[in-house]
């Protein structure tokens, strides 16, 4: 059984923990800014703006997260200055980008639940289920938006459980280059109304 806890609730030494759950569930996608997870897991630790994230706890381990995004605060932050130390000049640019940066627009009514990651012991267990359900039932949103891997087949089964419907499809080009079936997202999104959770 497991618990889940917003990240402000418990010790620091738990942001490590959730770091490196999320960095185990998006490996490739990490690997361009370090291969090294230990010192990536100190990095996106230090980048969690804590109120933000939602952890899912088994025996004092973290097991799964959720983080979510609003109009006026990310999931996470990090200086220019701070991110070209930790990855290099042009890494570190395209890091501090990609924090700042969601593919979609938000409202100040809409939530972008990101970062969207369990441990691979716990995998097809509910954790993701319940750690988003518990984010939209704690956060005071009206709609509720995410993106997902095309081909991640199990994640959009999860987000349709609870609700979710697909709006948009991603691109198929960046720029001039053709994206492989494993690089198109989809984005999702569900509107709630009080008490409807």
């Amino acid at each position: 059984m497991y618990t889940v806890k917003r990240l402000d609730q418990l010790d620091e030494s738990y942001k490590q923990q959730a770091a490196s759950v999320l960095i185990q569930s998006f490996k490739e996608d990490f690997a361009i800014f370090n291969k090294d997870e230990r010192s990536l897991s100190i990095d996106i630790a230090d980048s969690f703006r804590s109120e933000h994230v939602y952890v899912a706890m088994s025996d004092e381990e973290v097991i799964g997260l959720a983080a979510f995004s609003t109009k006026h605060r990310y999931s996470q932050v990090s200086t220019l200055i701070r991110s070209v130390r930790a990855f290099g000049f042009l890494k570190g640019y395209l890091f501090a980008k990609a924090i700042k940066t969601k593919p979609v627009p938000i409202e100040s009514d809409q939530c972008y639940i990101e970062d969207v990651a369990t441990s691979p012991s716990h995998r097809k267990k509910g954790v993701a289920h319940a750690v988003i359900t518990h984010l939209m039932q704690h956060e005071p949103y009206s709609e509720f938006i995410l993106e997902v891997y095309q081909i991640n087949k199990g994640a959009i089964s999860v987000y349709e459980s609870l609700g979710f419907e697909t709006y948009s499809m991603g691109k198929e080009k960046l720029w001039f280059i053709n994206l492989s079936e494993n690089q198109r997202k989809q984005y999702m999104k569900r509107s709630v109304r009080a008490n409807s959770l």
